[in-house]
């Protein structure tokens, strides 16, 4: 599984670069309680339109990304499942005079150890080895992000979650995680938890639409030849989205669940912090379609 984002998979969270989507249906309140999918996959593209960079005489960007991921669990005992997995994702960025990547790109592998309860990892350790790239696969590029979390039941309708995610390149090394997943009715659901909050509504067994507001983002290594400002040769990136946005999934091919989304990105920011220097771009549109099945 891809985390190249440093607000990696939590659970009913999914994250862009965190791969395989963690999302629960009306299985969440009834249903098969041990019911585990052991493979997990994951393909999905997004483009967010060109916006200007805040410092003037920078120009315009638009960027593209595509990403791919593969899990599969084993059964260790009970409930407890190891999950291996792999991924790859590419971000594309527009032309602009601002010395920032052309392109970020991740590669990387999965290992975690998680506890499944309808088909949702409820509690997991994660470790997300792997390259988070410019262009240059090195040894300076290699990460291991990795995540802790818990899902704690409060009431019937009530769950806490709390945790944290880290990586050595991310400008805070160690990010709390937290919040709660509320049961409005056997429909409507409220996951209040940061860094991504929705609102679903389970319209049928074949549709879920959700509204979701959302940060996003990651941490990478760029080349040592940028074309400008040598402070920033082979130097580290945190690449960050701040983004609301409204989906809709479609379920009635299973084991597949077509996902089609679109918003408004406040903010992209390039943050080079440990050289002090950060470009953000102003807001623009998104939109994303996605291929998620378990299975």
């Amino acid at each position: 599984m891809l985390c190249a984002v440093f607000y990696t998979l939590i659970p009913f969270i999914p994250c862009a670069f965190a791969g395989e989507s963690v999302e629960p249906g009306k299985t969440m309140v009834s249903g098969d309680a041990e019911k585990a999918s052991r493979d997990l996959f994951l393909f999905e593209s997004k483009y967010t339109g060109g916006s200007n960079f805040e410092r003037g005489g920078l120009g315009e960007q638009d960027a593209f990304s595509t990403s791919f991921a593969y899990g599969h669990r084993f059964r260790i005992a009970g409930q407890w499942f190891l999950r291996t997995g792999i991924g790859y994702e590419r971000t594309d960025f527009g032309a602009s005079r601002a010395p920032v990547p052309t392109k970020l790109q991740a590669f990387s592998g999965t290992l975690a150890v998680e506890y499944v309860m309808y088909d949702y990892a409820g509690a997991a350790l994660e470790l997300h080895p792997g390259f988070y790239f410019e262009n240059e696969i090195r040894g300076r590029s290699f990460d291991i992000p990795w995540d802790l979390f818990v899902t704690i039941p409060i009431t019937k309708k009530l769950y806490g979650v709390v945790g944290a995610a880290g990586a050595a390149f991310y400008s805070y090394p160690v990010i709390p995680i937290f919040g709660a997943i509320w049961l409005i009715s056997d429909k409507v659901r409220l996951e209040a938890v940061f860094p991504k909050a929705s609102l679903v509504y389970n319209q049928s067994d074949d549709w879920e639409f959700r509204i979701v507001g959302e940060a996003y983002g990651g941490g990478f290594r760029v080349d040592r030849t940028p074309a400008t400002d040598p402070r920033l040769r082979d130097a580290v990136v945190q690449y960050e989205e701040f983004r609301v946005g409204a989906q809709a999934t479609y379920s009635h091919f299973k084991p597949f669940d077509l996902v089609i989304g679109a918003g408004y990105n406040f903010e992209r920011n390039f943050d080079f912090h440990r050289v002090g220097e950060e470009f953000k771009t102003e807001g623009a549109p998104f939109v994303r379609v996605a291929i998620e099945a378990k299975f």
